[in-house]
C-alpha cells in the first residue's frame, strides 16, 4: 500500500480506495465511483464503513495549504487500483475545484497517471463538486475545458447541495449531472422534491447531459427515480462501496430491481 502524502497534522495513517458502482438504463455497471478511505493507524477492521471522515481529511489539507498534493494522491491511488484490479469501464474521479484553481496547478499531472497506469482519458470522468464557492467562473470554466478537450468526460457532483447550481451548470456544461442525496431522500413523499428531480430531467434531456440520480437508499426511492426517467443510479439500495471489484454486482439484482 502506497502510504499517504506527508501532510503534517494529517489525522490518517493509512488510506484505502473504494469503489461504488453506477447503474446505466439497462441495469448493468456503467462505470465506478473511486472513493477514498482513509483510517487512524492500529485500526484493526478497515472496511468502508469505518473510515475517517473525508471532510475531516480535506479539512486538515486545506489547512496546510496542501490541498492540491491530498487531490493528486488520491488521483493517483484511484487509478492505480483501477489498472491493478484490471476494470476496463469509466472511472469517475472526485476533483476539488481549489485544486484545479489552485495557482501552482499543473494540467498534464492528471496526463501523465492515465499514461503511467494505461487508463484511456475518455474512460475518466472528472467529477467536481458543487458545494465549493468559485470566484472566478471564467477562470475555472476554462480550465475545465482544457481537461475535456484532452478527452476526459466532466461531472458535476451533488448537484443542489451547494453555492453555484445553475451557473455552474450553464459555465462547464458537463457530460454528467449528480443529483444530491438530498433531492432523492423520500423523493416518493416529497412533491417538491419531485418537481424538482423532474425539471432537472427535462433540462439534462435537451442539453444531452447524462443525468445520475445518487445516495437511492430505498425501493421507494429507487422507482421514483426510475419512474421519472433518470437514466443513471447509484447508491447503497444497489451496492455499498467495497474495495475488491469482484464484490460488485455487474448489474442490478432482479430483487433489488423489482423492490423486493
Amino acid at each position: 500500500m502506497v502510504p499517504p502524502p506527508h501532510i503534517p497534522t494529517r489525522p490518517f495513517d493509512r488510506s484505502r480506495v473504494a469503489f461504488q458502482p453506477i447503474f446505466g438504463p439497462e441495469g448493468r455497471v456503467h462505470g465506478l465511483e473511486a472513493l477514498m478511505r482513509f483510517f487512524p493507524a492500529g485500526l484493526a477492521n478497515e472496511s468502508p464503513d469505518s473510515a475517517l471522515s473525508t471532510e475531516s481529511v480535506f479539512e486538515a489539507a486545506r489547512r496546510e495549504g496542501r490541498i492540491m498534493e491530498l487531490d493528486f494522491y488520491c488521483r493517483q491511488q484511484a487509478m492505480a487500483e483501477i489498472a491493478e484490479q484490471s476494470f476496463a469501464g469509466l472511472l469517475f474521479l472526485n476533483i476539488n475545484p481549489a485544486s484545479l484553481l489552485n495557482e501552482s496547478h499543473s494540467v498534464g499531472r492528471t496526463d501523465d497517471l492515465a499514461e503511467r497506469y494505461g487508463i484511456p482519458k475518455e474512460r475518466i470522468v472528472l467529477e467536481i463538486t458543487e458545494e465549493t464557492a468559485i470566484q472566478d467562473y471564467a477562470l475555472f470554466a476554462r480550465t475545465v475545458e482544457h481537461y475535456r478537450d484532452q478527452g476526459y468526460r466532466i461531472a458535476i457532483d451533488d448537484f443542489g447541495s451547494g453555492y453555484a447550481g445553475l451557473k455552474m451548470l450553464a459555465s462547464i456544461r458537463p457530460d454528467y449531472l449528480k443529483i444530491d442525496r438530498y433531492f432523492v431522500s423520500e423523493i416518493h413523499r416529497e412533491p417538491v422534491k419531485h418537481s424538482i428531480v423532474s425539471a432537472l430531467v427535462r433540462i439534462c434531456d435537451s442539453l444531452g447531459i447524462h443525468l445520475v440520480a445518487e445516495g437511492i437508499e430505498t425501493g421507494s426511492e429507487f422507482h421514483s427515480i426510475l419512474n421519472l426517467g433518470v437514466e443513471f443510479r447509484q447508491g447503497y439500495y444497489f451496492c455499498h462501496p467495497v474495495f475488491q471489484l469482484s464484490d460488485i454486482p455487474g448489474r442490478i439484482p432482479e430483487e433489488v430491481s423489482q423492490g423486493v
